[in-house]
């Protein structure tokens, strides 16, 4: 707004300018030159709200990342008049679905008639989540940079910041489970991935993998095993979505209280990607505020189980502290026990000292997510 007011005050500045030296000098060219600066503005001004009609724009983002990692935001910005763009400036929004603190920039160029023109900003996410990037607002400038005017836009694009995938050291057994171990030394070339749920005699015939050694050395006969189809309800994880209020911490801070609840994630990966090298599918199942109701998810495969995070990013956050490990005991009861991922604020690790861990992440010596076996009472 000033910027477009200093040049206008600098404009008339100088049509004053010719019209005193044609005033004293009587000379036709400041005359012609006072016209010319007369209707310059006006043509310039119909020139932008024809073309301010015919600018088209297309935001693009990669999709699904890691954090930390790079995201190339890409605006291309296409001018469909005969006359080209000298100056816009596009107001692109930034926000994390889960965290809630959106960040404006700003792109500048010029387009082409007919052309497209592209700017690219690049940015890191330190947190995992749902990055929307949106196209909200352009302001497209006159050839004399005296008038400009604001356009609305609705272009948008979505990245999934995925956690990293960091190896942990899972104890198979003591994630539970109906015939884990018997599925654990399967060879499952040629078998469906399932769970023993009988011993017979052998056959002749049944492959070598099926027989059960220890139980034939002990009867001192060849005993095989039989399965069964897995259910993914045999494995039940929970993660709580909890992260407390921050309101009127700096950015320093805010980040560094988000930290155990971002972690949760990783968590999450860790646990996921073992339980699909070892063939066992989960249920994933976490408490919506929204609905006051738990949801579930089945995962059997490494793409099911990020979808199935992907839609926790998109969920509103609980705001009590083990509301969805109360529900899922209270609900649940018919799976017995359940792996339960929560971050370790003070107010989610109270009461938790006396289950079962199956690992925690820290970061410079701060336990920031932990990963336990509850059982049911």
């Amino acid at each position: 707004m000033f910027k477009n007011l200093y040049t206008r005050l600098c404009y008339v500045f100088f049509f004053a300018l010719m019209a005193l030296c044609y005033r004293f000098y009587v000379n036709y060219f400041f005359l012609a030159a006072m016209i010319i600066m007369a209707i310059v503005p006006v043509v310039s001004y119909i020139a932008l709200r024809y073309v301010a009609d015919k600018v088209s724009f297309e935001l693009s983002a990669p999709t699904p990342i890691e954090r930390n990692a790079q995201i190339t935001i890409r605006l291309t910005l296409k001018c469909d008049a005969f006359l080209p763009v000298m100056r816009s400036l596009v107001k692109v929004v930034i926000e994390n679905q889960f965290h809630r603190q959106p960040e404006t920039y700003y792109f500048g160029c010029g387009i082409p008639a007919g052309k497209p023109a592209q700017a690219v900003l690049d940015i890191r996410s330190m947190l995992c989540g749902a990055i929307n990037i949106s196209a909200t607002e352009v302001e497209i400038w006159d050839y004399t940079g005296m008038f400009s005017l604001k356009r609305p836009v609705s272009e948008s694009a979505t990245v999934i910041v995925n956690a990293p995938y960091t190896e942990m050291d899972i104890s198979t057994e003591a994630i539970g489970g109906a015939g884990l171990t018997e599925l654990v030394e399967q060879d499952t070339k040629g078998n469906d991935s399932s769970q023993v749920i009988d011993t017979r005699d052998y056959r002749p015939g049944d492959k070598p993998n099926r027989i059960h050694w220890k139980l034939s050395t002990k009867l001192e006969r060849l005993i095989v095993k039989e399965y069964g189809a897995i259910s993914s309800n045999d494995v039940l994880v929970l993660v709580e979505l909890y992260r407390p209020d921050m309101t009127g911490l700096s950015p320093e801070e805010t980040y560094k209280r988000n930290l155990p609840f971002d972690r949760v994630f990783d968590a999450y990966t860790a646990l996921m990607e073992h339980l699909i090298a070892q063939k066992r599918p989960f249920c994933l199942c976490w408490y919506s505020p929204s609905i006051g109701e738990l949801k579930k998810e089945e995962v059997s495969t490494r793409t099911e189980g990020r979808n199935a995070i992907s839609m926790l990013y998109y969920e509103n956050l609980s705001t009590e502290p083990g509301a969805a490990r109360e529900m899922c005991a209270k609900t649940m009861d018919e799976f017995g026990e359940f792996i339960y991922i929560f971050p370790s604020y003070s107010e989610c690790t109270a009461g938790m000292e006396a289950c079962e861990r199956l690992f925690v992440l820290e970061e410079e010596g701060r336990v920031l997510a932990e990963c336990v076996r509850v059982k049911i009472t």
